[in-house]
């Protein structure tokens, strides 16, 4: 980042981060997460950029073929990126990851990026299927959790998380948010149906009983 900003050449400036686009395309959400993030924060150091980044993607590729933008060529200096707009923000803001989707939409719209934590540990695997694992973790596997991972697993399963307004979920906690709510709701839904199904046994019943005693006033 330090580099980038105290350079002085807007063209390898560019190049780098047109760059950095084309290698979020195969990489994980961790690299790409922090990617955008470095992106961002160079738009608000070179305003110059700005205009790319929200450009259309009509600038994709140019109207004169000599003048477009060149991945391939070996001096960043003279691959003419700044006649290319960032249009690969577009494929990523239809990324699987959720961070990745809002990182990118927030770019194009010239929103900046705002986020405290870590993203290369924050959006990790181990992360993920550590945070999973505690959603609901069974009776036999709670007495093994101590110290600080039980405390900042519990609030997964806490009512106060579950009845938190979805912007003020954080990022990396969005998934597991949903998650919570959405097993909240097909418990709410499962008993909901076995109410009805008690009250038509009941009904039944009643039926039967009262066929029972018409039965025995004719005889």
């Amino acid at each position: 980042y330090k580099a980038l900003i105290w350079g002085k050449s807007f063209e390898i400036q560019l190049s780098f981060v047109h760059r950095l686009l084309q290698m979020c395309q195969h990489q994980m959400p961790t690299y790409i997460c922090s990617a955008l993030l470095l992106i961002s924060e160079l738009s608000k150091s070179i305003p110059r950029m700005n205009a790319l980044v929200t450009g259309n993607k009509s600038q994709a590729k140019g109207a004169d073929p000599e003048a477009a933008y060149d991945p391939n060529k070996r001096q960043p200096a003279f691959a003419r990126a700044e006649n290319e707009c960032l249009w690969l923000l577009e494929h990523l803001a239809h990324h699987y990851h959720p961070t990745v989707v809002k990182f990118s939409v927030h770019i194009s719209c010239g929103i900046p990026v705002r986020y405290e934590g870590n993203p290369l540990l924050d959006f990790s695997l181990v992360q993920f299927l550590d945070n999973y694992v505690f959603t609901q973790p069974k009776l036999k596997r709670k007495n093994k959790i101590l110290g600080v991972k039980a405390r900042r697993h519990e609030r997964y399963n806490s009512e106060a998380f579950r009845l938190l307004p979805e912007n003020q979920v954080a990022l990396d906690e969005l998934f597991f948010y949903k998650w919570v709510t959405r097993k909240h709701e097909r418990q709410l839904e499962r008993l909901k149906m076995k109410r009805v199904e008690r009250v038509e046994r009941a009904l039944r019943l009643e039926q039967k009983m009262k066929a029972k005693e018409d039965l025995k006033v004719k005889k």
